[in-house]
């Protein structure tokens, strides 16, 4: 079978459309609003992009960074003006095989890893090549505790000592990475097949001196801390009946799954902000089908979807217990978290393009909204 069209089916696996019950609202009153705050435009002078957007983050500088399946990373101003590409194909120094996602370095710009060369590398604030850490396991997701000597990951160790375990802590002080201990709610268990690697792919973010890390394909997140590795808290944060069984949607049963694309938690308010992502099950299955047979989908143009035609994201506001605040569903996929309230979009564009931008998301109520609008005319 062609190895993208593999990979495409793969990636098409994670959608669904998990049925949230509007009555139920604590906060009838209360919505969610959209904007878009930044457009990024790739220039014609510079060519497309290959594969669908992967990863985004920003720097210390506020750059936006952007990684596509098969390309190099690219990067915008904080005003949204493209910037250039990172670095060039190949497997010497300042190069990359296949980039999978790039992260914030205190002190540095950002790090970039690349799988394809086994490698981590680094780039100064003004965009130079420092220096690379090589890696003999392929990394899914990164958090930094302390830069280099205590680095937070998920990814899978096939080591007697590592394996089963999803989280790990890592020292990148030098030029290769060290293990200073692994860790996770799974207790060591092996899952296999595809299921098993997705399930490492969990989401990592900071609160204070604490993480917290979603499980994909589970509505599960747990606030661990590190000194020593232990959960203090763990919430279910959506019904278990959204999430299906990935293996058997894929061999042709079930419901196909949704997947939880980013998690934040709003301090302010106390209220969990759940991003997943849900997909058109029509095109998925005509797509679907088109791989099994060994040949492209004719989709559009003859072409393949990309996700932002399948996906849509649904962006829920939980309170305790599970009350769902408020929700909204975009058409369109939240590749990543930003910061707070702002999210990395792809949404369809023209001649079967993606559009990317930056949104603004946030939670207003009725009376709020109400004396904004008398500000507004007043003003």
């Amino acid at each position: 079978m062609n190895i993208h069209l593999a990979l495409v089916a793969f990636m098409l696996l994670m959608s669904a459309a998990p049925a949230v019950n509007r009555n139920e609202k604590v906060c009838p009153d209360c919505r969610i609003e959209s904007a878009t705050v930044l457009q990024l435009v790739i220039p014609e002078s510079v060519g497309g992009v290959s594969g669908h957007a992967l990863a985004g983050g920003l720097d210390s500088a506020g750059r936006i960074w952007v990684m596509h399946q098969g390309d190099l990373p690219i990067y915008f101003s904080s005003e949204g003006l493209f910037m250039g590409r990172l670095g060039r194909r190949g497997q010497g120094p300042a190069e990359f095989a296949s980039p999978t996602r790039v992260f914030s370095i205190p002190g540095d710009s950002v790090g970039v890893i690349d799988p394809g060369n086994g490698r981590i590398s680094v780039w100064s604030r003004d965009v130079q090549f420092s220096r690379s850490i090589a890696m003999e396991i392929p990394i899914a997701r990164l958090g930094i505790e302390t830069w280099p000597t205590r680095v937070l990951i998920t990814a899978n160790a096939l080591t007697p000592a590592r394996a089963g375990w999803p989280l790990h802590l890592i020292d990148v002080s030098t030029s290769r990475v060290s293990f200073l201990d692994s860790f996770g709610a799974n207790d060591g268990q092996l899952i296999g097949g595809p299921v098993g690697a997705m399930a490492l792919d969990r989401r990592i973010w900071r609160e204070g001196d604490h993480w917290w890390i979603a499980e994909v394909f589970a509505p599960i997140v747990r606030k661990w801390t590190l000194s020593p590795p232990e959960v203090i808290e763990e919430r279910n944060v959506a019904p278990p009946a959204w999430f299906g069984d990935p293996l058997q949607a894929f061999q042709g049963g079930g419901d196909l799954p949704s997947r939880v694309d980013g998690v934040w938690f709003d301090g302010s308010t106390g209220y969990t902000w759940l991003f997943v992502r849900n997909g058109d099950n029509e095109t998925f299955q005509r797509a679907l089908e088109e791989v099994r047979r060994g040949r492209s989908a004719e989709v559009g143009a003859g072409r393949l979807p990309s996700e932002s035609e399948i996906y849509r994201t649904q962006v829920l506001i939980l309170g305790s217990g599970r009350a769902l605040v408020a929700d909204i569903e975009l058409g369109g996929l939240v590749v990543d978290v930003l910061s707070d309230g702002r999210v990395l979009f792809a949404q369809p564009g023209n001649y079967g393009l993606v559009d990317l931008s930056v949104r603004r998301l946030r939670l207003v109520s009725g009376a709020r909204k109400r004396r904004e609008d008398r500000s507004d005319r007043s003003s």
